[in-house]
């Protein structure tokens, strides 16, 4: 996300409440949910998937805004589940 984007997103955020959002949030998530569903049994819904993954990129953003887990802890996790799922499948941890 852009810095511009950022700062919208903030400003989004602010004009709502945390409780507002955070069920905002969870209403995104289950949109991207039905989309990418609808996709497999349908096809042909890559328009209304790409619609709900910006959807819940900003309020994943917005997420990050309320609950400040600072960015090298939110990397260290995704490297670790990425490195465990790797090992998993066998794959290498060193990409």
């Amino acid at each position: 996300m852009t810095k511009e984007q950022k700062l919208k997103t903030l400003r989004i955020l602010q004009h709502y409440d945390s409780k507002a959002q955070m069920i905002k949030c969870c209403e995104e998530l289950s949109e991207l949910e039905t989309a990418i569903l609808q996709h497999i049994n349908k096809g042909r819904c890559q328009d209304k998937i790409l619609e709900e993954m910006a959807d819940t990129y900003i309020m994943l953003e917005q997420l990050l805004c309320i609950m400040p887990f600072g960015d090298n802890v939110l990397k260290d996790k995704i490297n670790f589940k990425l490195d465990r799922q790797l090992k998993r499948i066998g794959g290498e941890s060193d990409v």
